[in-house]
């Protein structure tokens, strides 16, 4: 068990320490007592990501995007199928291409007001 604050840890961090170490199991994500979503990996690599009804990639991305809040890493758990079928090294360039952008549009928009 692995657990923590995601401002002083953040959840590429984690995610990339578990995969590293080719770690099984899942990454639950909390505000205070609320489950914020979930990230699955078997063997190091990502299998699947919950936020309530969203899952896959969209849900990755979301949650590994989180700045605040608290983890936590379980070995022992039952595994859902698998909905994530990228290496954990793309998914981390896309999520920061999709930050990028997000980061582009918003000063694009601050800059016309």
């Amino acid at each position: 068990m692995l657990k923590g604050d995601i401002d002083i840890i953040s959840v590429a961090t984690v995610i990339q320490i578990c995969s590293q170490e080719k770690k099984s199991g899942c990454l639950s994500l909390y505000n205070g007592k609320t489950k914020i979503g979930e990230i699955f990996l078997k063997n190091g690599q990502i299998i699947a990501a919950h936020m309530g009804n969203v899952k896959g990639e969209k849900a990755f991305y979301k949650l590994i995007s989180l700045k605040k809040g608290e983890f936590l890493f379980e070995n022992n758990v039952s595994f859902p199928e698998q909905e994530i079928n990228l290496p954990y090294e793309y998914l981390f360039l896309e999520a920061v291409r999709q930050q990028d952008e997000t980061k582009n549009y918003l000063e694009s928009i601050e800059k016309k007001l």
